[in-house]
């Protein structure tokens, strides 16, 4: 008898990487009002002199893109777990030069919450979700620390349906955005599996948070 598998969610791969970059508007619909938001929560007085913004897993590097055109006193790393999206956001954020570094990083780890500079701001899309209760506790305390005095922290994530009803609209709304999508029957069920399918981007709410450091 076949021993179900105890990780119906597998690792995120490099060949998922390049999917997503394919498909990332699908993925997210409305992403470019999700990014010129984040961006717009970064206080305009922190664009007055040099500050550094830290964009976790920056992917192909359209916020820390956003963050940079907005202030252009930013200094913005991005830090990502897959060295794809490292490379094209690299690549396309090239003409910006050292105002935007790469890291590679894990988010779970601890290294790099105490190798960093400190930051003005820290932002967030759509990663956190991945991280379990406690992980994520420890990663909110780590982040706090991190930030400098008057530093802020913003997130745009996705959370659970508070019911079943939800699950089924939110679902239902994804699958709509996602109606006009070219693809073959196997990139479908990659696009239905880096969403976590029934856990995932298709069945959750999106949330916006913002939250300064005294």
């Amino acid at each position: 008898m076949q021993q179900p598998d105890p990780n119906p969610h597998p690792a995120w791969q490099e060949a998922d990487s390049q999917i997503f970059l394919d498909y990332g508007s699908y993925f997210v619909p409305d992403r470019e009002q999700q990014i010129e938001t984040l961006s717009m929560l970064i206080p305009p007085h922190f664009d007055t002199q040099p500050f550094t913004a830290l964009d976790l897993c920056c992917g192909a590097g359209l916020l820390s893109k956003a963050i940079l055109d907005r202030f252009t006193h930013s200094h913005v790393y991005g830090l990502d777990g897959s060295q794809t999206m490292l490379d094209q956001a690299r690549s396309a954020l090239a003409a910006y030069g050292d105002r935007f570094r790469t890291v590679h990083f894990d988010l779970t780890a601890q290294e790099w919450r105490h190798t960093l500079p400190p930051a003005q701001a820290i932002v967030s899309s759509l990663a956190i979700h991945h991280l379990d209760d406690e992980q994520k506790q420890h990663l909110f305390r780590d982040l706090f620390a991190m930030l400098a005095p008057g530093g802020m922290l913003a997130i745009a994530d996705v959370i659970a349906p508070a019911s079943a009803q939800g699950t089924v609209v939110a679902a239902a709304a994804w699958v709509g955005q996602c109606s006009g999508v070219r693809a073959t029957s196997m990139e479908r069920q990659m696009l239905l599996r880096l969403s976590n399918g029934s856990g995932g981007i298709c069945t959750a709410t999106p949330m916006m948070a913002t939250s300064p450091r005294a």
